[in-house]
């Protein structure tokens, strides 16, 4: 094996000390695609060129030289301070990097192939005269460092070998005045100036395996208007340097932000429902079980809970705190508490008692809707707790009418709580304008008939129950409700879906995953129309819904703070496969009367293809968050760009961009918010958590993603050097604060954190975690029957684990919500029994597990005996089935029949009524 080492060699002091300043100047730097490829591109760099010519004009020439004073140079600096610019907005990056050959030196001929990173931090405050003395100031100090060879530096910097492009910089920039034309670095866009007196001529050569040329044309065309702007107003800040043109900036600000609909002006939300109950009052607007409830029977329940309300205290801007179980009472409650005036608060007692204490103090509740078992929540909390199940008489003599309140569209509608980045969740504040604003969208772009059934399945406490809630409502179609917890099991969603009839359902990514898997999703051919939002929608899953018969998919994106839905993006069968394997999926164009702006860092707006934030204004705007001005104020702005009077847009954190028909495409965050099944999650706020559990010295939380490609959090804990929990106790800390879906899956535990060369932590290099499990608890206990060694085996596979104890809480591993659903369909394919998810939640281990589906075979097979005698029944006439029943055997064998009937346990008052009614058990036998 050979252990030949790089050759360096260091000729002198001058030598060493240039390679000290690169190895300083681009330790930590990596500059990966500054503009997004076309193209997939393979694994070397094959150099393969195309080129475009740049048409300066002569007013844009006069300029350049009248600014850089016909020196090459300063042209030289102003063309390069404009680059880097462009690239800026560009990328979003505050570094920049360009390269650029060795200066010419005299009169120096010949190719000097050294090539240079030119590297500068962005300020936008800078004007771009300062800016020009800033970029003057680092090329100087490049060139007269300019010896030491890039091929050494690249070793020194540890940085692969040759391949996709320069490590460093993806775009070169040369003048000929100055510089030589070819240089030792791969790079994927080249621009190349010549002068000849005052003229100035341009050519972009880049790699047409990598980009179109109308990628490369877009690029240099901004890069020339920004140039031009420069150079008429060098004082403007960077920041503020316009690189649009007029065209391209009505065609993003206003054309493709023209969503002006009608909408109910001076309406509440439940004044739409009880004019929808006026038009259709005999029309079924509620099923739950075997229960139905009309729209008049609806609006008259919900008016009588309102007028107690309102002599309770309830009004405009007031809060009142909801709490049921699904049911047609929360349908009631909700609609009561709007009619009241009064806003509602959704509280999931499955949440942590602490954090439910803080949601109620911080929205100030007056009141509270519960039920019994829910009571100990509310105690001395708040001034009023009303069971509505138990004040039936008094609800009995209310008005059915109506309730009066005088109130407006303007006025809280409810509020909800999200993660917080600063470790205290936020309540965000939607009045009534939002959700009629909604409604209105449906009505004008999918609307909803009376022969439509919505599946209402998501918590109250998020967003997308309001949608789940107020659109079949408003439009008269009939809503039905799933069961408590149904929302959790894909196999119960699918079987309702076909047993219901349900034509609309609406679901997060990750359950729409999980049902497609299911074999019996084909089965439910009554959907005409499947909503999908809350996190990124993969090619992959959009053309298996698509697949599904004639359904109709729609992508919808929308912030809590922008009243459920903000965009929206429809496709039908015809687009399957569209875009190929690596394309995005839309999330569409606004809504009705929402405009989504895509902006730089300094509010500019960015052009199409290009990374920016995603702003959101319009009629679905919250007000803020409850009680957090500050807050409110940094994340709702003013628009500049609409023209009505004291509009704002909320920054939302999502980088997004433009394609070429204005379709939205989602990228990811700028911050440190991520999406786990459809949850937002600030990763700060379980940092916060985790720092206040004491004995740790540093906690960070980030999403990883595992072998399935779904996201999971893990927690990276560098310890104090005593006193720290385990991390069974960690995980136990953190589930007894934060709701199950922000608890991290894996907890590592580091030395120390990795740091990049600036100090700042380097999340890239933090490990992957073997096993996303705390340790084995102390009284371990391995499987020893055969069902429990199945059902391990069935465990490990799902949480990816190796080693898993009986008595160990699935939720203690790992495992979440949409993990249970899994294991539990893969336990009732394995054991063909029926499963309740929700008897696995009260007792998730494997020996509960396994004393659940021992329970179920039990009943399955009385059951099935059952049936057998009842068919051996069937046989008899009356007269003998009255006498077997009464304790005689007419006919020889007849004897043991009855004895199997008795041991059966069938009273005879009920073994009679089956025999009453043999016809109805001859058909399901």
């Amino acid at each position: 094996m050979s252990n030949t080492k790089p050759e360096i060699v260091f000729f002198d002091r001058k030598l060493i000390e240039e390679r000290d300043y690169w190895v300083d100047k681009l330790a930590g730097f990596s500059e990966s695609e500054t503009l997004r490829f076309d193209h997939q591109r393979g694994g070397q760099f094959n150099g393969r060129n195309d080129a475009i010519d740049l048409n300066l004009s002569a007013e844009l020439c006069g300029k350049l030289m009248k600014l850089t004073n016909n020196g090459p140079f300063l042209l030289y600096t102003t063309l390069m301070s404009a680059l880097k610019i462009c690239l800026h907005r560009y990328t979003g990056r505050e570094s920049i990097a360009v390269g650029s050959p060795a200066r010419r030196q005299g009169g120096e001929s010949g190719e000097f192939v050294n090539a240079l990173a030119i590297v500068d931090h962005l300020d936008d405050r800078l004007s771009f005269k300062d800016f020009l003395l800033k970029q003057r100031e680092t090329l100087l100090a490049a060139y007269s460092r300019q010896r030491y060879p890039f091929r050494l530096l690249r070793a020194d910097l540890k940085l692969p070998e040759a391949g996709n492009g320069c490590p460093l910089f993806d775009v070169a920039l040369t003048l000929s005045d100055i510089h030589h034309r070819m240089y030792e670095a791969e790079h994927n866009i080249h621009m190349a100036f010549d002068r000849d007196g005052d003229r100035v001529t341009g050519r972009v050569e880049f790699n047409g395996d990598a980009f179109e040329p109308g990628t490369i044309t877009g690029f240099t065309g901004h890069f020339l208007n920004l140039l031009e702007a420069a150079v008429q107003n060098p004082g403007e800040r960077v920041g503020n340097i316009p690189m649009l043109t007029e065209e391209e900036r009505h065609r993003v600000l206003v054309e493709w932000n023209d969503t002006r609909e009608p909408i109910p002006t001076g309406l509440c939300a439940h004044q739409l429902f009880e004019a929808q109950a006026e038009r259709t009052p005999d029309a079924t607007a509620l099923e739950f079980g075997n229960q139905t409830v009309t729209y008049r029977e609806l609006n008259e329940k919900a008016n009588r809970l309102a007028h107690h309300l309102i002599k309770s205290g309830a009004g405009p801007e007031t809060v009142v705190a909801l709490s049921l179980d699904r049911s047609i009472d929360l349908i009631v409650a909700l609609m009561a508490i709007l009619k009241s005036g009064a806003a509602y608060l959704p509280l999931d007692p499955s949440y942590p008692l602490p954090r439910l204490e803080f949601m109620l103090a911080d929205s100030q509740a007056s009141m509270a809707l519960t039920q019994p078992d829910f009571l100990p929540l509310f105690s001395g909390k708040v001034s009023e707790v009303i069971c509505p199940q138990e004040i039936q008489s008094l609800l009995s003599v209310e008005s059915e009418r109506n309730p009066e309140v005088e109130m407006s569209e303007q006025n809280l509608a409810y509020v909800l709580y999200t993660s917080g980045s600063t470790g205290r969740p936020k309540g965000v504040m939607v009045p009534h304008r939002g959700l009629c604003n909604l409604a209105g969208w449906m009505e004008a772009t999918n609307p909803l008939s009376a022969s439509d059934r919505v599946l209402q399945k998501t918590p109250m406490s998020f967003d997308a129950s309001v949608w789940e809630v107020i659109a079949p409502l408003t439009a008269g179609a009939q809503l039905v409700i799933a069961e408590p917890g149904g929302h959790q099991d894909s196999s119960y969603l699918v079987r309702t879906i076909k047993k219901e009839g349900i034509t609309i359902f609406q679901g997060v990514p990750s359950m729409l995953k999980a049902m497609l898997e299911d074999p019996a999703f084909k089965e439910c051919t009554s959907l005409r129309q499947i909503y999908s939002g809350g996190e990124a929608l993969l090619p992959h899953l959009r053309d298996g819904l698509l697949a599904h018969g004639q359904v109709e998919l729609v992508n919808v994106y929308g912030p809590t703070e922008a009243s459920v839905d903000s965009t929206s993006y429809v496709f039908s069968s015809g687009d399957i496969g569209s875009g190929g394997k690596q394309s995005s999926v839309p999330i569409g164009r606004p809504v009705s009367n929402a405009v989504a702006y895509v902006l730089g860092h300094c509010l500019e707006p960015v052009p199409v293809g290009v990374e920016g934030e995603l702003y959101i204004g319009g009629a679905g705007l919250a007000r803020g968050y409850r009680g957090r001005p500050d807050l409110t104020a940094e994340k709702f702005i003013p628009d500049s760009f609409g023209g009505e009077e004291g509009a704002r847009l909320y920054r939302t954190g999502d980088l997004v961009r433009y394609d070429r028909d204005g379709n939205l495409e989602f990228v990811g965050r700028i911050d440190q918010q991520v999406k786990i099944r459809g949850y937002g999650i600030e990763l700060g706020e379980i940092e916060g958590v985790l720092n206040e559990a004491g004995g740790i010295k540093e906690a960070v939380v980030i999403a990883r993603e595992d072998d399935r490609g779904e996201n999971y959090l893990a927690a990276y804990i560098v310890r104090e050097e005593s006193g720290m929990m385990s991390q069974g106790e960690l995980r136990g800390y953190v589930k007894e604060r934060l709701p199950e879906y922000m608890v991290p899956k894996a907890f590592v535990m580091m030395e120390k954190m990795p740091l990049l060369s600036n100090g700042k932590l380097d999340r890239r290099a933090l490990p992957e975690p073997e096993a996303a499990r705390p340790e084995l608890e102390p009284g371990y206990v391995a499987p020893h029957t055969a069902m429990e060694e199945v059902l391990a085996e069935l465990w490990r596979d799902v949480l990816g684990i190796q080693k898993v104890g009986v008595n160990t809480n699935f939720f203690s591993l790992g495992g979440h919500s949409l993990l249970a659903t899994q294991l539990i369909t893969r336990v009732r394919d394995t054991f063909q029994v029926e499963l309740p998810l929700k008897k696995f939640f009260e007792n998730p281990t494997i020996t509960g597990l396994a004393a659940t589906v021992a329970e179920s075979q039990a009943e399955k097979a009385d059951e099935s005996e059952m049936a057998q005698l009842l068919v051996q029944l069937e046989r008899l006439s009356d007269a003998e089935a009255e006498l077997l029943l009464a304790g005689h055997a007419p006919v020889p064998g007849q004897s043991e029949l009855a004895n199997n009937i008795g041991a059966a346990g069938e009273s005879e008052d009920s073994a009679l009524s089956a025999n009453r009614n043999r016809p109805r058990y001859k058909a399901n036998t």
